[in-house]
């Protein structure tokens, strides 16, 4: 079967990080690699060592080496982090890398490395799809155990309903409730890929990769 990391830059409370590393090992998953915004988290020190998790802080050291400035945008970061995480995978020898938030988890009915396995080896990147969380109060202590509704995106069905209510402004580049669609992708750590984007790669030749949903 088709092994595969995941690549996070994250800034969480201690339960939800650990919450999270535990899902996704569970779930199959070779390696957690975690990019700590916080280079005092309180998590680097308790998964230092942990079997099958990645513990980088992103002290100034780390942003120098990057080029970067600590107070860039967090996209910038992600994809600094995301683009070296995905080299690290690689030369590991993993099949897939994923990115994704500290507050998403990858979920595929039949198991992950199953349905990444289903793809053909030529297809270089797989898409899951957005199941936007719906939480039923402002604040949650653990979000993963205390949330359970989740909305799936219906494009133009919302927006008509929306027209007719007068609720134009509740669209982002068309989405409605200004969420994102894009999902998150798996890439095959062989693609010629220069950066690993929040949602998907660039390839070599500056082209993005075509998606291949992954239902779930």
């Amino acid at each position: 079967m088709d092994t595969f990391c995941t690549v996070t830059t994250l800034r969480a409370s201690l339960n939800q990080t650990l919450q999270f590393v535990r899902y996704h090992l569970s779930a199959g998953a070779e390696q957690v690699i975690l990019y700590f915004d916080n280079p005092t988290d309180p998590a680097i020190d308790v998964l230092s060592g942990a079997d099958r998790v990645t513990v980088i802080p992103c002290d100034e050291r780390h942003w120098e080496t990057a080029g970067l400035s600590g107070d860039c945008s967090l996209e910038d970061r992600q994809v600094y982090n995301a683009t070296q995480g995905f080299r690290q995978a690689r030369s590991r020898g993993y099949d897939r890398v994923v990115h994704i938030d500290s507050d998403e988890l990858l979920y595929a009915e039949e198991g992950l490395r199953k349905a990444l396995t289903s793809v053909a080896a030529s297809q270089r990147v797989v898409r899951f799809q957005t199941l936007e969380a719906v939480p039923s109060r402002h604040d949650h202590v653990c979000p993963f155990e205390e949330i359970n509704m989740f909305r799936v995106n219906k494009g133009q069905r919302y927006k008509r309903l929306a027209n007719r209510l007068g609720c134009q402004g509740a669209f982002y580049h068309g989405e409605y409730f200004r969420g994102h669609t894009a999902g998150k992708a798996a890439t095959r750590t062989s693609a010629d890929v220069s950066v690993l984007h929040i949602h998907e790669p660039i390839m070599d030749d500056g082209t993005r990769s075509a998606f291949i949903p992954v239902e779930n």
